[in-house]
């Protein structure tokens, strides 16, 4: 997981983002008394009492199909107003199932979340460090310590899943030539919680990855004349892919 390089970056990268999800949690605690990251905690709490009190009525609302609520699911589905698409359902379901081990406490979640969007940002990090190993230090600065990244990207809010999804879904990308079976894990859960909670990250992703994987094989070509004539269709293949996006 680490060499002689990155290992002194591990463990300070992984403690700012414990910090980062306990300040959060405080400051929208005691300082705005309100935000997302409170309501996926209030809602995720009630599915997960539930879930402890009456088991299959944990697990309904657990997986209740939004465009098809039961009858007798709707009135508790209501009550739950800041539920508004999926991908806010989401958030609310991965928090409840982690609520259901935390045991409601806000912090303990918080310090999960961060967990799964350091092991994100960490990937991420050596995914760069792998193709740029000379610039470790500026890497480990804006990917690991920037603190807007490691501030808002580590609490319970949908941007510590898709950093944390993000960086899988670029490291399993640029690893996947070493046919690794995790790499074809990370890609299939990465891109549903991209495309399930900020579907434009997703799309940027792929622009990005097509104009990357553009840039390689043009640098590869080696006979002018044979660039100029491949340039076309690049060109058109990246513009296919902006257009979908």
């Amino acid at each position: 997981m680490t060499d002689k390089v990155t290992r002194k970056y591990f463990l300070p990268a992984f403690a700012v983002k414990v910090i980062g999800a306990i300040t959060i949690g405080l400051l929208y605690h005691y300082y705005y008394g309100y935000g997302d990251t409170l309501r996926y905690h209030w809602y995720a709490t009630f599915i997960s009492e539930a879930l402890w009190s009456d088991p299959v009525l944990g697990l309904r609302l657990l997986f209740v199909d939004l465009d098809n609520i039961p009858p007798d699911l709707a009135p508790i589905i209501r009550e739950i107003k800041f539920i508004a698409d999926e991908g806010t359902f989401l958030m609310v379901r991965i928090t409840a199932i982690l609520s259901f081990f935390c045991y409601q406490s806000y912090y303990a979640i918080a310090v999960l979340f961060a967990t799964l969007s350091f092991s994100g940002a960490w990937l991420l990090f050596k995914a760069f460090y792998k193709l740029y190993p000379n610039l470790h230090k500026q890497l480990a600065i804006v990917i690991l310590f920037v603190p807007s990244v490691f501030f808002w990207g580590s609490g319970i809010l949908k941007d510590s899943l898709t950093l944390s999804a993000l960086g899988w879904l670029f490291y399993a990308t640029t690893t996947f030539s070493e046919n690794k079976p995790r790499n074809f894990i990370f890609i299939l859960v990465s891109s549903w919680l991209l495309i399930s909670i900020k579907l434009y990250i997703f799309l940027i992703f792929v622009v990005a990855s097509q104009v990357w994987l553009a840039a390689k094989f043009y640098h590869k070509l080696r006979h002018p004349l044979i660039r100029i004539l491949v340039v076309p269709l690049l060109l058109f293949i990246i513009s296919i892919g902006i257009f979908f996006a």
